[in-house]
């Protein structure tokens, strides 16, 4: 964990990606802090990392970015369309029913 400052600097993004995310994924003694800067790094590299992940057909991973490193719904289109381009239906299933459930439209209401 100390050294994820480093493997930033000097290996491929995707090599970086998949520690992130198996880190975060199977959190065996990870520090508060170092959690903190793994999900930095993915949600500044969101589109790049989730491109990555559906290029791989990482279910998984799309689902966990979704529900830990997604913070507007802009960010969650973003998963949305990676899926879509590698046609993986399960995961834009899920991802639509998570945009729907954490930033679905409120209902207008009328007034007379």
């Amino acid at each position: 964990d100390e050294c994820f400052g480093k493997g930033k600097a000097l290996e491929f993004p995707e090599t970086v990606f998949r520690l992130a995310l198996n880190r975060l994924m199977w959190p065996y003694h990870l520090e508060e802090k170092a959690k903190e800067r793994y999900c930095q790094h993915l949600k500044e590299n969101l589109k790049e990392c989730s491109e990555w992940a559906a290029a791989r057909q990482g279910k998984e991973e799309l689902m966990y970015l979704a529900k830990h490193c997604v913070e507007t719904a802009q960010d969650l289109e973003t998963l949305i369309e990676s899926a879509n381009k590698k046609n993986m239906i399960d995961v834009l299933s899920f991802l639509m029913q998570e945009k729907h459930r954490r930033f679905g439209t409120k209902r207008k209401t009328f007034e007379l």
